[in-house]
């Protein structure tokens, strides 16, 4: 949640907190469908801003993860594999298969590259092998490269939950607002004869913005007053 959207959700909470407090007689029949459309709207939005909150926090954990899976990736199989393949082979077209992306190249093309030169690499274990690579060296490098391959899928779907839940929370966020006009509809007139329950209603119901801070840039400071030299009579 921004700002204001958190200060609409604050309005809704103090609304029902309001409407608890004065306990209206009926209050199903004489506030209408809005009152239970703003109850739902509050327990909506408590789960989809933990849904967004937690998106944005895994989402972040798993950008992390992957940096240190595709330098992995980079440096304990792509790299060795290509540097013995340009020795051995020279400018042979194997060479050409097992050539490192570039360093630029995103995640996705990291992966694909991996298997493709895991293909070509495997093709000619005995001679990676003789140069010191292990044995299982070609499984090694597929499981590094599906590693990444299935930390991008993971981020996809915190990504995913992240824009569902800000979605969602927008739409809450209207229908709470539509809501509260309509109890405002009904209630206003109720409370008109108690100026002081009115007023109250009145600021339950209002949105009060954060205050905001200005940048240092237009913080302005108090010019000093000039100070007066006063001279001597001789």
């Amino acid at each position: 949640m921004n700002g204001e959207q958190r200060n609409t959700y604050r309005c809704f909470r103090r609304v029902q907190e309001f409407l608890a407090a004065q306990q209206f007689s009926d209050a199903p029949t004489t506030l209408g469908k809005q009152l239970a459309d703003l109850d739902t709207v509050v327990s909506k939005l408590s789960k989809e801003t933990l849904d967004q909150e937690a998106g944005h926090r895994l989402t972040a954990a798993e950008t992390s993860n992957q940096r240190g899976l595709r330098q992995t990736l980079w440096r304990d199989h792509m790299q060795p594999i290509s540097r013995v393949a340009r020795e051995v082979f020279g400018t042979t077209g194997v060479d050409r298969a097992l050539r490192m992306p570039k360093a630029a190249v995103p995640h996705e093309a990291v992966v694909v590259a991996a298997g493709a030169m895991a293909e070509a690499a495997e093709s000619k274990t005995p001679v990676f092998v003789d140069h010191g690579l292990p044995q299982d060296f070609a499984a090694q490098f597929r499981t590094a490269a599906q590693a990444l391959d299935k930390s991008l899928g993971a981020r996809d779907g915190t990504r995913r939950r992240r824009v569902t839940a800000t979605a969602a929370v927008k739409d809450q966020l209207k229908r709470g607002q539509r809501a509260l006009r309509l109890l405002n509809a009904i209630l206003a007139p109720k409370l008109a004869s108690n100026p002081d329950l009115l007023a109250a209603w009145d600021n339950a119901r209002k949105f009060k913005p954060a205050a905001s801070v200005a940048p240092a840039s237009e913080v302005q400071t108090p010019t000093p007053a000039p100070v007066v030299q006063v001279s001597k009579a001789a």
